[in-house]
């Protein structure tokens, strides 16, 4: 993997990364596959007052040669903090995640972070608060629109103590 990471301003910054890895993965007798991942992503965020602006873009193809099986992968994700002071912050970002396979086979889950061939769709809430000096809650929703497959959602609470 290779990154780039240049500051703009203050805070601000782009990103350039390319992977570039390759995944074996083999059962003596059974099978044996090797996955190639190469892609490249470009990411930024931006700071304004108690705002934190980010998106990232990627562009990815993975190869299983054994298979004969070509996976394309684009991802497109923004993503809005806004900052409570010292008592937090919320996040709210969303994702389009689009995965294509030219010879219509099916995907392997390994591949593709186990999405199926389609548009999907979804978002993460994140509300991180400060309680007391030493207690945060922390709430987490996700949603997902999975094409062909039936919607996704959870939700998650945690209370973290610190202890000094």
């Amino acid at each position: 993997r290779l990154l780039f990471n240049q500051r703009v301003g203050d805070k601000d910054y782009i990103e350039v990364a390319g992977t570039f890895e390759n995944d074996r993965q083999a059962q003596p007798a059974l099978y044996e596959l090797n996955i190639r991942n190469r892609g490249v992503a470009l990411r930024g965020k931006c700071f304004v007052n108690s705002w934190e602006l980010g998106a990232g873009v990627e562009l990815a193809t993975e190869r299983s040669d054994s298979l004969d099986l070509r996976v394309r992968l684009l991802r497109v994700a923004p993503e809005a903090a806004y900052h409570l002071g010292s008592s937090g912050r919320l996040v709210v970002s969303t994702f389009l995640f689009q995965v294509s396979e030219a010879a219509d086979q099916p995907i392997l889950l390994q591949m593709a972070d186990g999405y199926p061939r389609g548009t999907h769709f979804g978002g993460n809430l994140k509300v991180d608060i400060r309680m007391a000096d030493n207690f945060d809650l922390k709430l987490t929703a996700r949603g997902e629109i999975r094409h062909g497959e039936k919607n996704r959602y959870y939700l998650k609470s945690e209370l973290v103590s610190r202890f000094k």
